[in-house]
């Protein structure tokens, strides 16, 4: 689990949502398992649970939008404590509200820690970007497709397996290949196309935390459009 004191998501929103529960839920679930449906994890995941703080802007952030921030993080935490500020579409916040919050995104006080989620990494202003580290992010490199990558996302193409398995042995995917498809997926994917988006979504979850080995590539590809072609024909 990442100790800087502020990190950006930015990409699918959907997708980044689900990172950002994912890792709420590893901060303080003790089950230390993926899925899990415990209080502690339903409580982040409603947003209710105490050591969450929401922020949500109204349209583009204004200074109102972000006070809960500095009303909540004057109360210094014991020493084991933990406490997170999630600021949503974070590409809102205007300039005033980026100026308030710089120093406390550098240095804020211990224990406290900032998760910043976009779908346009580009449209945060340089001075938020400057100042986080990058989980899942938008990147030059996304703007070429993979060749490969209309097998995942053309809901025809995940019925037609042999011609997947052709275009596989034509590109000869190496795994650099194979994590810029996954990578794409989460900025592009629509989940709404499929009968169970939760299936794929957990897929692509899994494929984005877990690369390929050397040499596992082709299989690490053939695994993800078995659970997208799954995701698309059943709800179960």
């Amino acid at each position: 689990m990442s100790t800087h004191p502020a990190l950006l998501y930015a990409g699918n929103y959907s997708l980044m949502q689900d990172f950002v529960y994912q890792y709420l839920c590893d901060a303080f679930c003790t089950n230390n398992q993926s899925g899990c449906l415990c209080h502690t994890c339903q409580q982040i995941t409603e947003h209710e649970h105490a050591g969450v703080t929401w922020i949500t802007p109204t349209r583009e952030y204004i200074l109102k939008d972000i006070e809960p921030i500095f009303a909540r993080i004057i109360y210094q935490l014991e020493e084991t404590e933990r406490h997170f500020f999630v600021i949503q579409h974070a590409e809102q916040l205007s300039v005033n509200c980026a100026n308030k919050l710089l120093k406390a995104l550098e240095e804020p006080p211990r224990g406290y820690q900032f998760i910043l989620v976009s779908n346009n990494y580009h449209a945060i202003l340089p001075t938020i970007q400057s100042r986080c580290h990058n989980m899942h992010t938008q990147t030059e490199h996304d703007i070429t497709p993979h060749p490969l990558l209309t097998f995942f996302t053309d809901t025809t193409k995940l019925h037609m397996p042999f011609q997947f398995e052709k275009a596989l042995k034509e590109q000869a995917p190496s795994v650099h290949d194979a994590v810029l498809i996954a990578h794409q997926l989460h900025i592009t994917l629509q989940f709404e196309q499929f009968k169970n988006p939760d299936h794929a979504k957990k897929a692509l979850i899994f494929a984005l935390k877990n690369r390929p080995l050397p040499g596992g590539s082709t299989l690490y590809l053939k695994s993800l459009y078995l659970e997208f072609a799954t995701a698309m024909i059943s709800k179960e």
